[in-house]
């Protein structure tokens, strides 16, 4: 999004960020597990030997995951929790995180900066690790320095899932870059 309203400012109104990353993110944040059979146990390699294996439809979803969906209706959470054990699944999700590094790499390297398009970065109140969350809300914040117009919004009964939790967050902030554009467009 980033990139393309860089690329494209006369193609953007302004940019809603719903608890996106920033470019320093793999710097900052401590996702790598700890420990050599972390490590392993996470690796998405040997994740997808467990999801063929069968091993991963029988465990069931993490109680992570399980708390991330606790919102959402039962026939949806049954969809997603399937397709999370799909071999399929388990692929994109490493080629995405491959993605997602060479992503990161383009933003630092470009220096975004979207000069006065409106910003607003909506970030999740909730978080199961407060190390962790402390890191984030400063990335978040750093989000902020990308436009000499920007706001961070909180969505305090919220995890990462703002569309699911506090889906009216967004359609706020999409309205309000709209209404702004418009006023100024009459001007």
């Amino acid at each position: 999004m980033l990139m393309f309203a860089d690329m494209y400012p006369e193609e953007t109104l302004g940019i809603v960020l719903v608890d996106s990353v920033h470019e320093e993110m793999l710097q900052t944040l401590p996702i790598e597990p700890q420990g050599i059979v972390n490590r392993l146990v996470c690796h998405p390699k040997f994740q997808w030997l467990l999801s063929i294996m069968g091993f991963k439809r029988i465990k069931g979803p993490s109680a992570e995951i399980i708390q991330m969906f606790k919102p959402l209706p039962e026939k949806i959470k049954l969809m997603y929790f399937a397709q999370m054990n799909k071999t399929s699944y388990i692929k994109t999700v490493s080629r995405e995180t491959e993605d997602l590094k060479e992503s990161l790499c383009q933003l630092r390297e470009n220096k975004v900066h979207l000069q006065e398009k409106p910003l607003i970065v909506i970030t999740a109140g909730k978080f199961s690790n407060s190390e962790e969350a402390k890191l984030w809300d400063s990335l978040q914040k750093r989000l902020l320095l990308k436009s000499n117009s920007a706001k961070q919004l909180i969505a305090e009964n919220s995890d990462h899932m703002i569309n699911h939790h506090q889906p009216e967050i967004i359609s706020e902030a999409i309205r309000e870059i709209w209404n702004n554009q418009s006023l100024v467009e009459m001007k």
